[in-house]
């Protein structure tokens, strides 16, 4: 059985199918297919949740919009980090990578831890910096006797 050349799926192997000679398989050894053109992968992380969408930010700028159930349970968490396969621009996959997820969140603690020890590290400041400007006032006097008689 042959494939009709206008039938969706058959475009869709044209388009994104590794470009070989006819006949020939794909070297297995080989790090990526080659890519058709106008498709491209790019790195996308779970940004928020806008109540039942999820916003995933590109690594070269824009957003996707996707509703939370189409996304894996394993990635449906702020920080997930999908590779988004695009054709022509628009996202046409996205593809959950459990690796880069854990590697971003192991990252991201060490980041905090060392900032946190980093502001252990300088000198503790004084109780008073924290209060505010000093009072107006003298010691013993309430602040309405203090104005009194003096250009505020």
């Amino acid at each position: 059985m042959s494939l009709s050349l206008f039938t969706p799926f058959a475009l869709v192997q044209l388009l994104v199918a590794p470009l070989t000679p006819l006949g020939a398989v794909a070297p297995h050894t080989s790090p990526a297919p080659p890519l058709a053109p106008g498709a491209s992968t790019e790195t996308a992380v779970v940004d928020r949740f806008e109540g039942e969408t999820a916003v995933l930010v590109l690594d070269r700028g824009g957003t996707v919009h996707r509703p939370r159930s189409a996304l894996p349970p394993a990635g449906r968490s702020v920080d997930a980090v999908f590779r988004a396969h695009l054709l022509f621009g628009r996202v046409v996959a996205l593809e959950y990578d459990p690796d880069a997820t854990r590697e971003r969140r192991r990252t991201a603690r060490e980041r905090f831890d060392r900032l946190t020890r980093e502001r252990d590290d300088y000198p503790p400041r004084r109780a008073t910096a924290s209060r505010g400007p000093p009072p107006r006032h003298r010691p013993g006097e309430s602040p309405r006797e203090s104005t009194r008689g003096r250009a505020c």
